[in-house]
């Protein structure tokens, strides 16, 4: 417990190291400190420690000028570390001090409390066995804690109301720079002054030692493409991938060469994808044909206003991707599942690609690497990388760029930091990854998990339509329930995003929200094997009015879902899609899964009330067949299709 002295008369000391602590007046708010002292008086006694000045140096220095009495008050601490700890909590209440001053303040007073809790649990330990208890002064109180402090950053901020973020902020920059946090307190910097300087500082540092390589710099050398042809080895790429000129005739004879690179050191099955534009694409095309083979034709729909392709009076919305395979061509497709039709995300559509057709590991190459786009990826997601540019300026630019680029992301499951986003943010996700494609109606909270800084990917809550039919009244509850309606994960994230990200999101959500429910749909092949593995109770088939719903049976003998249907065709009813000439089967309806938030008392409460309706949940046995009774009905309906059609 820290102890006052009585007042008394005596000349304190100034302690060099002491009063760089403390945060000098500006000159208006020391001349006005020292007109209320002339006109009042030092009403307020110094505070001293040891013969020490603590508190009160620009009174201590106005007075003595001014010839003005003044009294003294001694406070008792352990030591030198106590007496700065006392300082700059006591700094903490200062109300001229800005926002940036006062979480640099917060900084410093973290540091000091974490290292005397250390420092407190060292002498504890040397003095009796196993971990010792120990004691941690905040803002003149004790408080007793055990081993190191908890989400220290958290509880200061709270503690003093600040923001987490800008204490992260300092953290970081001091990390670069040990000094910024006095210029900080001492109000001549501000925060984000200081980030922008440290920013520039490492910039300036990566471009300099990477100006130095000359030749060659994290895979991009200074040469045109007739290099990668002795730079790499046969049958060594996966993926070649580029953006070459084409606005003239010369500059097609160049895609004739991209193929004889790709056809010599692509691996069996690899890809060799081109970005071009549609204007002289048959041209492109057919010199690539001359040493591949044809794969497919993908587009990315443009965010922006569409591009007028005068020559041919057309506005175009789309930007033409052309994939190509080296020959021969294997009889079945190796790699993961990719979409032909994806929208620019801010990660750019060329990330999407990447991650779909090479696994982290897989060597990418760019013969045309001046803008630097490719390398930054592959740098950002774990690929190897080697490319050329024939202009020297640009190759050093984008050597720059890419040492400046995040290095490869630390994909743990513990890394993952999951924080709510916009519905704008999740929607390049859901439309890209979700096999949907399409964001709900209505959509009320999105949750993304983070890995570094890259998303890795997103949760959608929307409306549950139950809330509105009043399904649950006759199970006694009348409250709020939210329905968990997208999710989708990037290839390239832990195998455990999805449960952590799901997991943590129903924790962030508002507390009125207190049923989560979620739908999987038997037809499409899903039993909701996320949902189990989240804890959520599986109750099955709840409505009885509309107990079936439609299924849509191609020529190909296979299934469209509902919603698929309703996507593409623009109606859930038998009836219409049967006029359109269209196989239509009822089959069972989506089944449900339910969790519960609140305390333990409540989500036990809420389980009490449809206890009744959980079933076990669905499985598949080992041949991959659907073992719950709900969702085998969805099989034996697709069977019986399947005769009809035979018969």
């Amino acid at each position: 417990m820290l102890k006052r002295k009585p007042a008394l008369k005596l000349v304190p000391k100034v302690d060099p190291e002491f009063a760089a602590l403390i945060a000098p007046l500006t000159a208006e708010e020391r001349q006005q400190l020292e007109a209320n002292l002339i006109a009042h008086g030092c009403r307020d006694a110094l505070v001293v420690w040891r013969g020490l000045l603590l508190d009160g140096h620009n009174r201590l220095e106005i007075c003595t000028q001014n010839g003005i009495a003044y009294e003294t008050v001694e406070v008792e601490l352990p030591d030198r570390e106590w007496a700065k700890l006392w300082i700059e909590e006591n700094q903490t209440g200062r109300r001229n001090l800005t926002t940036d001053q006062r979480v640099a303040v917060a900084y410093r007073l973290m540091q000091r409390r974490v290292a005397l809790s250390k420092r407190q649990r060292a002498a504890k330990a040397g003095s009796s066995r196993g971990p010792g208890r120990f004691l941690v002064v905040h803002g003149g109180h004790q408080a007793q804690q055990a081993g190191t402090t908890p989400r220290q950053r958290e509880r200061t901020a709270r503690e003093l109301q600040i923001s987490t973020r800008k204490l992260r902020d300092i953290s970081a920059l001091v990390k670069t720079d040990p000094e910024i946090v006095t210029r900080i307190a001492n109000g001549e910097i501000t925060l984000r002054d200081a980030k922008e300087a440290v920013t520039e500082q490492e910039r300036q540092r990566s471009t300099t030692a990477v100006l130095k390589t000359h030749l060659r710099g994290h895979g991009i050398y200074t040469g045109d493409m007739d290099r990668l042809f002795k730079l790499l080895d046969a049958d060594s790429v996966s993926l070649i991938i580029s953006d070459p000129p084409s606005d003239n005739q010369e500059a097609l004879t160049l895609y004739t060469e991209l193929g004889n690179l790709a056809q010599k050191k692509l691996k069996p099955g690899g890809f060799c994808l081109v970005q071009c534009g549609q204007l002289r694409m048959d041209e492109i095309v057919r010199g690539l044909s001359e040493s591949l083979d044809w794969y497919w034709m993908c587009a990315v729909k443009s965010d922006g206003p569409h591009v007028r392709i005068w020559p041919r009076k057309v506005t175009s919305g789309f930007k033409p991707i052309l994939i190509f395979t080296k020959r021969p061509a294997p009889k079945e497709a190796v790699n993961q599942w990719f979409a032909d039709l994806v929208d620019q995300t801010k990660a750019g559509d060329l990330q999407y690609f990447i991650e779909q057709l090479t696994v982290p590991g897989d060597l990418v190459v760019d013969p045309f690497a001046g803008n630097s786009t490719v390398p930054e990826i592959c740098r950002r997601i774990g690929r190897p990388f080697i490319g050329t540019e024939s202009d020297p300026v640009l190759a050093a630019a984008a050597r720059a760029k890419v040492a400046g680029a995040p290095k490869t992301i630390n994909r743990s499951i513990e890394n993952g930091i999951v924080r709510e986003i916009s519905a704008a943010e999740a929607k390049p996700i859901i439309s890209n990854y979700e096999w949907l494609k399409t964001m709900p109606a209505i959509v009320h909270h999105c949750y993304g998990i983070y890995f570094d800084g890259a998303i890795g990917g997103v949760v959608v809550y929307g409306v549950e339509y139950a809330e509105n039919l009043k399904v649950w009244d006759k199970y006694g509850y009348t409250g709020k329930i939210i329905c968990l309606a997208r999710g989708a994960c990037l290839p390239w994230a832990h195998e455990h995003t999805a449960s952590k990200l799901i997991r943590t999101s129903m924790r962030m959500l508002p507390e009125k929200y207190k049923v989560v429910t979620a739908t999987v749909d038997g037809t499409a092949g899903e039993i909701g094997t996320i949902y189990q593995a989240c804890g959520f109770f599986f109750v099955g088939v709840m409505s009885n009015a509309r107990s079936k719903r439609a299924s849509i049976v191609l020529p190909d003998g296979k299934h469209r879902s509902e919603r698929e249907a309703y996507r593409i065709y623009g109606t859930r009813s038998i009836e219409k899609l049967e006029d359109m000439g269209l196989t239509v089967l009822s089959v069972p309806r989506k089944n449900r899964y339910f969790a519960f938030r609140g305390s333990k008392k409540e989500r036990k409460d809420l389980r009490a009330r449809i206890e009744h309706l959980i079933k076990p949940y669905p499985k598949r046995d080992s041949q991959g067949t659907e073992t719950s009774p709900c969702i085998a009905a969805a099989a034996r309906a697709r069977v019986a299709a399947a005769k009809t059609e035979k018969a």
